[in-house]
């Protein structure tokens, strides 16, 4: 009885370095104290239907890490700028990040799968999709470079805009135009637990259900 129930609390302890060991990474890009600045703008075409949003030098001022083996906090973004164009399915960040060690580069690049707009007197803009960080960044948190991150998401909003519309001949809508100044930004990402970390957890699980079960007999 006394060696079932050493192993029941080994299995225990096992399972909660494992749970730590697969806890997400989380990188964050906001707007910080940079400040509002860069152009958005949202065309859509009547004709067809279809929605194009671009942002232009959009100012990123902050990167907040949680949970990376090293640099959690807050770090502050020089010269940071977001671009994106959803007609392109393209969105980077660019900047230095003095005290992680890292000189003036494309710190995230990747694509846009889905957007949604939202005009309540400015623009919100709410995407997700895939992207690449640099390894620069990768390595100055010490996460490997092999680590894989789920979608991001990325909300934007706007100050209020100004607003060109163009009619045919018919007087029916053929193309609105709306620009407005970013004011806030957030771009989240969060990593995946690996898969053997994954299997490793399924694999204790059911070796602590099998010694409940004995403990109790």
């Amino acid at each position: 009885m006394k060696k079932t129930f050493k192993t029941f609390l080994a299995l225990v302890l096992g399972l909660f370095l494992l749970a730590g060991s697969a806890m997400a990474v989380t990188i964050d890009f906001g707007t910080g104290n940079a400040g509002s600045g860069g152009t958005v703008t949202w065309i859509y075409d009547a004709i067809n239907n279809t929605d194009t949003v671009t942002g232009v030098n959009i100012l990123i001022g902050n990167l907040t890490v949680s949970d990376a083996p090293s640099g959690n906090g807050v770090h502050i973004v020089t010269n940071g700028l977001l671009n994106f164009d959803t007609a392109a399915s393209t969105i980077s960040i660019s900047g230095a990040v003095a005290d992680l060690g890292i000189a003036n580069t494309t710190l995230l690049s990747g694509s846009i799968s889905s957007f949604t707009i939202f005009q309540p007197g400015g623009l919100s803009f709410v995407a997700q999709g895939n992207d690449r960080k640099a390894e620069c960044l990768l390595t100055a948190l010490q996460i490997p470079l092999s680590t894989q991150f789920s979608y991001y998401g990325f909300s934007l909003t706007t100050g209020n805009v100004s607003t060109t519309s163009i009619y045919g001949d018919d007087g029916k809508l053929i193309q609105r135009t709306k620009t407005g100044t970013a004011t806030s930004t957030d771009i989240v990402n969060t990593s995946v637990p690996e898969p053997a970390t994954l299997l490793l957890l399924g694999f204790g699980l059911v070796g602590l259900a099998g010694v409940s079960r004995k403990f109790k007999k």
